[in-house]
């Protein structure tokens, strides 16, 4: 039988291959992941694979607050200047702890995309870990995987009214 549109699942669209971060690890080697796997979040995560918590691009909004006006410098490409300004602000020794989000809202691979949509729009949030019952992480879904799914799921045309 073939899926449609309302009865795929978030497994069925979810990305499997996860990068994620302990809380452990520093806010420098997490933004190098950021930008190396074109990311903006990463699931935070224990020894287990379990979530403990997100750490956004949002996180790292206060940091570089007052750099605004030098973003607007186009003189050096974005991220690798991102980079030397927050070194400034020793990220090298600051943990992913310190700026993560631990409220995080998360879904199971067996629930609906709306269901996923839903809990994004409650929370504000553009991807979701999706988790076993025991937390463990494995997966994320986004808005552009819940797009993806209607754009390829849905009719082109829709029926005429009657």
């Amino acid at each position: 039988m073939s899926k449609t549109l309302f009865n795929l699942r978030v497994g069925d669209v979810s990305q499997r291959d996860v990068v994620s971060v302990s809380k452990e690890d520093t806010v420098s080697f997490a933004l190098g992941l950021m930008v190396q796997n074109r990311t903006a979040a990463l699931p935070v995560v224990n020894s287990t694979g379990g979530i403990v918590g997100m750490f956004s691009a949002s996180d790292i909004v206060g940091l570089v607050h007052d750099l605004d006006e030098e973003m607007r410098d186009p003189a050096e490409p974005a991220p690798q200047w991102l980079m030397t300004k927050l070194r400034d602000h020793d990220l090298e020794r600051q943990s992913v702890a310190d700026l993560m989000s631990t409220d995080v809202a998360t879904i199971a691979r067996d629930n609906s995309l709306r269901d996923a949509a839903a809990t994004m729009l409650r929370n504000r949030v553009h991807r979701l870990p999706v988790v076993e019952k025991d937390d463990r992480v494995i997966g994320i879904v986004s808005t552009t995987d819940i797009l993806e799914a209607f754009v390829e799921h849905c009719p082109e045309e829709l029926p005429a009214e009657a």
